[in-house]
């Protein structure tokens, strides 16, 4: 009876001194890594060397850094959203090549600061991966994808364009030609002497009536005189009138009177009326 109590007597002291040994080991190997600035593992650690089983000193130490881990380390929520933006929940996601989930379902998870790679996966779409950067002691960081192609919709076509009025502007201001100005010039000049030659011409005629004209006696050379006076009137006059006629033409052909402006498919289309 004796040698079974000392037995375990002795059970239990290796197990207290065993037990000594990994808390104090757990609270060395969490500051180490705490020094790293893995988070995580050293909370794991710490977890270890604060429960009850563990020294009186080595717990208070460990729990007072437990809670220095705990307001360090930063925290992420995953989500992944469809082609349509939908919400996805069967999604397989790794973090750095670790795989830390199966199911997305909004809840936060404590990653170690610094650069991460998270990986999406499906199981339909091909995975996809973004790249984080968090920051220590940063809560509830959005880590979230599209899985999926995006599905483009064709914009609808634009209406035609309205058919725009024509633009109507003023009159031109360019003067008219010379020749317009010279024709007009002759034509004027030549109506004004078949005037005075015909006016010349009845002044004659009456002359020889009062003279000669009654009794017969006027020669033949005064009176072909007269009738010579007759037909260079009209000759001035009919070649007067061609002038003054055509220096209008010319007056209307060299000077637009309005022009229309009108846009078409090709560019603008210019119109003159005369």
């Amino acid at each position: 009876m004796k040698r079974l109590a000392w037995c375990l007597v002795f059970a239990a002291a290796t197990a207290h001194a065993q037990t000594r040994q990994e808390c104090a080991q757990a609270s060395e190997d969490a500051q180490l890594l705490k020094l790293k600035g893995q988070l995580v593992a050293a909370r794991a650690k710490l977890l270890v060397c604060s429960n009850d089983a563990c020294p009186k000193v080595v717990k208070a130490d460990c729990n007072g850094w437990l809670d220095e881990v705990d307001r360090a380390t930063p925290t992420i929520v995953l989500g992944a959203r469809d082609a349509q933006g939908k919400d996805l929940t069967d999604v397989h996601v790794s973090i750095d090549g670790v795989s830390v989930v199966d199911r997305l379902d909004g809840r936060s998870l404590p990653v170690d600061p610094g650069r991460h790679v998270v990986r999406f996966d499906d199981g339909r779409d091909p995975p996809k991966e973004e790249t984080v950067v968090v920051r220590e002691a940063e809560k509830d960081r959005p880590v979230t994808t599209t899985l999926g192609a995006a599905i483009v919709v064709a914009p609808p076509p634009l209406p035609p364009p309205p058919t725009p009025s024509p633009l109507f502007l003023r009159p031109t201001s360019r003067a008219p030609s010379v020749a317009t100005w010279v024709v007009g010039g002759l034509g004027l000049a030549t109506l004004a002497a078949a005037g005075i030659i015909g006016t010349a011409s009845l002044v004659q005629r009456s002359n020889l009536y009062n003279s000669c004209g009654m009794a017969g006696t006027c020669s033949q050379s005064d009176v072909d005189a007269v009738y010579l006076m007759y037909d260079l009137a009209y000759g001035g006059a009919a070649l007067g009138g061609a002038l003054v006629v055509t220096s209008i033409i010319l007056f209307f052909t060299t000077r637009p009177s309005a022009v229309r402006v009108a846009p078409t498919p090709g560019g603008i289309a210019l119109f003159a009326r005369f």
